[in-house]
């Protein structure tokens, strides 16, 4: 259900931006909604395709090292000069995990 959810908000986002465009507003509001619209829409259905993938993905790293990936990820969109600092410590939490010393657990296994 969630993948046709996806799909069906990616179809409506991409018409919606071209219907608002296609009818010529004069607001920059409007425009800026509707341009929007045209690059979330499209992204979406990407993401509708790789559905499967993406579960896959998600299901083989730990919610911290994705959480880690997307604030990193947010940091540097956002301050691009931090890029150069966030990336190396990045790369170097992704070799911990898949070295296996790094979001493992702590429990001892019986």
């Amino acid at each position: 259900m969630q993948r046709y959810f996806l799909g069906i908000l990616a179809l409506l986002l991409t018409t919606t931006g071209l219907l608002w465009l296609w009818n010529g507003t004069n607001n920059e509001l409007e425009n800026a909604i509707a341009a929007a619209c045209l690059k979330v829409g499209p992204v979406l259905g990407a993401l509708w395709l790789a559905f499967p993938q993406v579960l896959q993905l998600v299901r083989r790293f730990p919610p911290t090292l994705i959480v880690a990936i997307v604030v990193s990820s947010g940091f540097v969109i956002v301050r691009p000069k931090s890029a150069p600092f966030v990336v190396p410590v990045l790369f170097a939490i992704l070799g911990l995990h898949y070295l296996g010393l790094l979001f493992k657990s702590t429990a001892k296994k019986r």
